[in-house]
């Protein structure tokens, strides 16, 4: 089988444990699947002006699915080339639903708005999280009121921490409601827009690479990635491979699984699948 598009998840991937660089292999792996001419591409949960500088210095890296599929970016153009953004509507729902004390993030533009950044910065924030926040963040005070007073295109909202007593009643809440993609992330949720996941921006990109010339199959695509959003591409593309030191339910999805990420695990699948070394 020839492999045409790699779809590579950054944090516990192909990224260190700094969650910014990549390791040396992995650098020279990649900079070879570009000039054996295969379409890399990043596939995250981040927003499309995150993208940290190990992968960002690799010339050739043109495209990201971000928000966990809702957007694929062009980086030649600097614009989002496809998209499936939430509803204002129901992210507004959303919004006036929420108790008090859970913070919400709007992703919108390549860009996390939020209400406050004090109180967003005090919570329970991953370190790599609080970076994302610190680069892109804009505190703009009631998220409602700005919704509506500055329509957009949505593509995430996040609710990045969540007390456990406030949790499950919430994701019923949301899931009840019908018009939302919902995904755990950690102590927290992520909301996008229905049917949205990695693999959905993934064929987004197929469809708008087939029609710039470049047909892509999904039974083309290698996956690779250690999480709960990437069980969907794991389980799409022609071969998916989850980290060794990724979810259980990564791994249940995936065709095959590789080293951990501090071994060069994903290198080595894409040496071993997409450019036919042993």
């Amino acid at each position: 089988m020839q492999i045409k598009l790699i779809a590579l998840d950054l944090d516990g991937t192909s990224l260190q444990n700094d969650h910014k660089t990549v390791s040396p292999r992995m650098e020279c792996t990649l900079k070879a699947a570009v000039s054996a001419g295969i379409v890399v591409v990043p596939a995250s949960g981040r927003p499309y002006r995150y993208l940290p500088p190990g992968i960002a210095s690799i010339r050739g890296i043109d495209y990201l699915v971000a928000s966990n599929g809702a957007v694929v970016y062009s980086r030649k153009q600097d614009c989002p080339v496809c998209a499936k953004y939430i509803a204002e509507a129901d992210v507004l729902w959303l919004l006036k639903n929420l108790p008090d004390s859970c913070p919400a993030e709007i992703w919108r533009d390549g860009k996390i708005y939020i209400q406050s950044f004090r109180s967003e910065m005090s919570g329970p924030i991953r370190p790599a999280h609080a970076a994302a926040l610190r680069q892109l963040a804009a505190e703009v005070g009631n998220l409602c009121i700005f919704l509506q007073s500055n329509p957009g295109h949505i593509e995430k909202v996040n609710l990045p921490y969540l007390p456990p007593a406030i949790f499950p009643k919430l994701w019923d809440t949301l899931a009840s409601y019908g018009k939302y993609t919902l995904l755990k992330a950690g102590t927290g949720i992520e909301v996008m827009a229905p049917g949205v996941t990695k693999a959905s921006g993934l064929r987004m990109l197929c469809e708008y690479l087939s029609k710039s010339g470049f047909p892509v199959l999904q039974s083309e695509i290698l996956a690779v990635g250690d999480s709960a959003n990437d069980i969907e591409m794991l389980r799409d593309c022609g071969i998916g491979i989850a980290m060794g030191n990724g979810e259980e339910a990564a791994k249940h999805a995936a065709d095959k699984i590789t080293l951990p990420n501090t071994e060069d695990g994903a290198a080595l699948a894409i040496e071993k699948y997409a450019l036919g070394k042993c």
